[in-house]
């Protein structure tokens, strides 16, 4: 029977984590929701194009601030994919590929939205 040598062992993979994947995850959806709010601003700024929407007494103020609050809840979304994807980073012998897309996607989302907010301001 013939010893095993070091260089006969296959190197394994690295181990995939889940904080890598939840990561990335995050940033997809903080990507979509972000453009789905963008669109239906978009659609309520051209809907209310010639008339004022804050004083229409019609209820468009509570859309206007239920919109907000998505836009909000969407750009915390991208900062737990920040996160979540630089602790996957940090964890030693763990896949770097989804956890460096998720702190892509992420990154992107909220510069993205930061240049939208400071135009919009």
């Amino acid at each position: 029977m013939d010893p095993v040598q070091p260089d006969d062992v296959p190197e394994r993979a690295p181990a995939r984590t889940a904080l890598g994947t939840v990561s990335m995850v995050l940033g997809i959806v903080a990507g979509a929701g972000s453009v789905l709010f963008a669109l239906v601003a978009y659609g309520m700024s051209k809907e209310s194009s010639g008339r004022s929407i804050e004083g229409a007494g019609d209820g468009s103020e509570e859309v206007l601030g239920a919109i907000g609050c998505v836009g909000a809840i969407f750009g915390l979304v991208a900062v737990a994919g920040l996160v979540l994807g630089a602790l996957a980073l940090a964890q030693p012998g763990s896949a770097r590929g989804p956890a460096c897309v998720g702190i892509a996607l992420s990154a992107l989302w909220l510069v993205l939205a930061a240049v939208v907010a400071l135009v919009m301001v």
